[in-house]
This record gives structure tokens, sequence and C-alpha cells, in this order.
């Protein structure tokens, strides 16, 4: 079994309990990094929705911090708005 195969796996695990996620590139030559198109089909053919990836908003990464008791670097005017 390849690694897609077992990466599909994970993510129907994932999805199965909702977790959350974020998705990467695992980019191994420079001219992929930021090229999402496997990382969406695995969450596609996972059934992981939209609103549990969380690195589709800075909200969303924040507010998922502060939920489990992180501290966001006050002062940082990146997260100034919230």
């Amino acid at each position: 079994m390849g690694s897609e195969e077992n990466c599909i796996r994970i993510a129907k695990k994932a999805a199965a309990i909702g977790a959350k996620v974020c998705l990467g590139s695992d980019a191994h030559f420079c001219y992929d990094v930021g090229n999402f198109e496997k990382a969406h089909e695995v969450i596609e053919k996972a059934g992981i929705s939209e609103e549990n990836v969380l690195n589709t908003s800075m909200d969303k990464v924040v507010n998922f911090l502060i939920s489990k008791g992180r501290d966001v670097v006050p002062g940082n005017k990146a997260f100034a708005k919230i």
C-alpha cells in the first residue's frame, strides 16, 4: 500500500471523529511548495469538511489555539483584529 492510500485511511479516521486538520503541500521540490492539489484530493476522498480544515483562515487557527488554552502572541499586529 502506498502513502496516498495510507493518507486517505488516516484522513477518513480523522473525518469520522470530527478532528481538526491542517493541510500542507509536503513539497520535496521548491516548485511544489504551496501546491495543495493532492491534499485537497485526500480530504475530499475522506469526507473532511472545510469547516474542519484549520488553515483556511487565521481566525480558525487562533480560535482553535485559544480553545486549547494556548496563548496567542499578545501585541502581534497580525492578531490585532481578533
